[in-house]
């Protein structure tokens, strides 16, 4: 049975993923407008993909699978994001809506560390679980 700590956090981080989903489609023509290839859509759907598969997968490893490296390369590539996305935010008076969408998803990412570094994840990334002594039947 998966802790609690690793159930929020997988909620919390499926929510700031739905969020990034949601701003890359309120996004999507401002974005094919700065993709310059000649297939700008097979571009930026292939960027879209490098950007989200990876993300997903972290998540899927980290709460189903209790991986401590993808835990590690999740809490290293959060705070690298986190600080340049605080280095780069506009001015509050130029915020839209997608700006808004993107710092509530920063932020429930990096809150979303606090639950993946908790005593009681401990032995869910060290693969101590309990034994379902229904298996054995």
């Amino acid at each position: 049975m998966r802790p609690r700590s690793i159930i929020r956090f997988e909620q919390v981080v499926l929510l700031a993923f739905g969020l990034g989903i949601v701003n890359a489609c309120l996004e999507w023509k401002a974005l094919l407008a700065r993709m310059h290839p000649p297939y700008p859509v097979a571009t930026l759907c292939a960027s879209q993909l490098l950007y989200f598969g990876p993300y997903a997968l972290l998540i899927w490893l980290i709460s189903r699978k209790g991986s401590a490296v993808a835990r590690g390369i999740f809490a290293a590539l959060v705070v690298l994001v986190g600080f340049i996305y605080l280095a780069t935010l506009p001015a509050f008076s130029d915020m839209s809506v997608s700006t808004i969408l993107a710092a509530a998803q920063c932020l429930l990412t990096l809150g979303s560390l606090s639950l993946i570094f908790r005593r009681d994840t401990d032995p869910w990334f060290r693969n101590e679980r309990p034994i379902d002594p229904e298996v054995f039947r």
